[in-house]
């Protein structure tokens, strides 16, 4: 009698809708760990496009489910093994760590090795962070990015290798270009000090350079606007650089000297080719509107002028270099296209 009640709740999950589904996880909750075998089987049969209700009662199950998810990381299909890593990381079984890295080395399998990486990224395994950097040099691009999602998530223990990459020129750009990225997205003194060394090299390569930008500009010191605002009225820098510096400098946008100074690049068209258009035009590639075609801002006439960047102070010195205030709304654009 309990199997079909069992059973009958785990078909009606199937079919459930969002009002039914939290109070039917709940209810198989609530039995225990009985469910789970059941639940494994009917998963075999079935196979569901979506698991996410019934990897919530997995979740839910917590250690009682633990046990039994991490015999399938051996003998399940790939289906089980993708739910099992999937339910075993949001849980926090640190013993499916072995478990989790031999499918990461030896499944053919590109989607599960992705969803594998990540689960090792989610329970912070530090023992996996040399598998996962011999998957950042050779992996393909869909895989990398699993990985570098999931050193970004282990951390501290993965910021002296990544260093090591970053700093070996024979390492290949590609794998230094990962490395960087990894680096910028860790919140580290150490990820952003070796950045930084990368930062004003005209020799380095610009995405490398554009992920030192981007970690830089993080600290939110004074000093920081400063160099970043000489990348981005240098007009001998690369495109993606100066984008990245624009985009990064939004943290000051309250500071009306920055805004005067972003204002003003923004109203000189640069000389420079690019996918995204001329640099602070606001300018697609098909060219809709050429930036001499800008209308004068109305507010000009009735002596009032306001930043277009931030909306709120009154900026002296665009008026002083003969930028009509609404020119500033190239800026925005500029920052809405370098965080695509």
């Amino acid at each position: 009698m309990h199997d079909n009640r069992i059973l009958g709740l785990i078909d009606r999950l199937s079919t459930a809708d969002l009002e039914q589904g939290p109070g039917i996880e709940a209810a198989l909750i609530d039995i225990g760990e009985p469910v789970v075998l059941p639940l494994i089987q009917w998963l075999r049969t079935r196979e569901p496009r979506d698991p996410k209700p019934y990897l919530s009662v997995f979740i839910g199950l917590g250690q009682s489910a633990a046990r039994h998810l991490f015999l399938l990381l051996s003998t399940g299909s790939l289906y089980e093994i993708w739910y099992a890593s999937q339910a075993l990381a949001r849980i926090g079984e640190r013993a499916a760590i072995p478990g989790l890295l031999i499918v990461l080395n030896t499944a053919e399998d590109e989607s599960l090795r992705e969803q594998v990486a990540v689960a090792l990224g989610q329970l912070g395994a530090a023992e996996a962070v040399q598998p996962l950097l011999h998957l950042l040099v050779v992996a393909n691009p869909g895989l990398r990015m699993s990985v570098a999602a999931a050193l970004a998530r282990i951390g501290p223990p993965a910021v002296d290798p990544l260093v090591r990459i970053l700093d070996d020129l024979g390492a290949g750009v590609q794998s230094r270009r990962a490395a960087a990225h990894v680096l910028a997205d860790m919140d580290d003194e150490r990820a952003v000090e070796a950045l930084g060394t990368h930062l004003d090299d005209r020799l380095e390569d610009s995405d490398i350079r554009a992920s030192a930008v981007l970690a830089f500009g993080r600290s939110g010191e004074p000093a920081v606007a400063a160099r970043l605002l000489r990348i981005v009225e240098d007009r001998a820098e690369p495109a993606r650089v100066r984008r990245q510096a624009i985009s990064t400098l939004s943290p000051w946008r309250h500071d009306e000297y920055t805004c005067a100074r972003l204002v003003s690049v923004a109203a000189n068209r640069s000389e420079e080719p690019s996918d995204h258009g001329p640099v602070g035009t606001g300018i697609g590639r098909h060219g809709r509107q050429s930036e001499r075609s800008l209308p004068r801002c109305p507010l000009r006439a009735r002596g009032t002028h306001r930043c277009g960047y931030c909306g709120k102070r009154v900026l002296t010195a665009c008026l002083d270099r003969g930028v009509a205030p609404d020119r500033a709304g190239a800026v925005d654009r500029t920052v809405a296209r370098a965080a695509r």
